[in-house]
């Protein structure tokens, strides 16, 4: 138990680093793991600015099934969305209207080859023009979740 709590830890270090980085109001983990069974539908971690909504305990939208976790888990790429009303990977109605987002990243977790999970920042104020220093702050949070990850799974 005291390594998930150890795990937990670390993870919210770094979410709370991206947060700031990022001059974002929620970042949030999602993870497939066994040894502490976790599973992508609920948040394993999350960083949220005072006052802001949190994603903890909900597990009412299906993950994989959304064509943002397909989109990087098909390309294996960091999706960036300055605005999710006009994008051409349409975020899950519910987190525009029940949680406000309005310009989203999503940074996938790849183990073995596999989409294991994903670091998603939200913007849930306006829209977010982010740019290469706020993609590099997901992209080093993202081998910063790895780090971790290799020294506890």
């Amino acid at each position: 138990m005291e390594t998930i709590s150890q795990v937990l830890r670390e993870f919210n270090v770094i979410l709370t680093s991206l947060r700031a980085s990022t001059h974002s109001d929620r970042v949030t983990l999602r993870l497939d793991c066994a040894p502490w069974a976790w599973r992508v539908d609920q948040v394993a971690a999350e960083s949220c600015a005072p006052g802001e909504s949190s994603l903890l305990g909900d597990d009412s939208i299906p993950q994989r099934d959304l064509a943002t976790v397909q989109y990087i888990e098909r390309t294996g790429t960091v999706l960036v969305q300055p605005d999710v009303t006009s994008t051409f990977v349409r975020p899950p109605a519910v987190l525009v209207t029940h949680y406000h987002v309005k310009a989203q990243m999503l940074g996938p977790i790849l183990r073995r080859g596999q989409l294991m999970g994903w670091i998603s920042v939200h913007d849930t104020h306006s829209v977010h023009a982010w740019d290469d220093l706020e993609v590099g702050a997901l992209e080093r949070a993202i081998v910063e979740i790895h780090h971790v990850l290799d020294e506890y799974v």
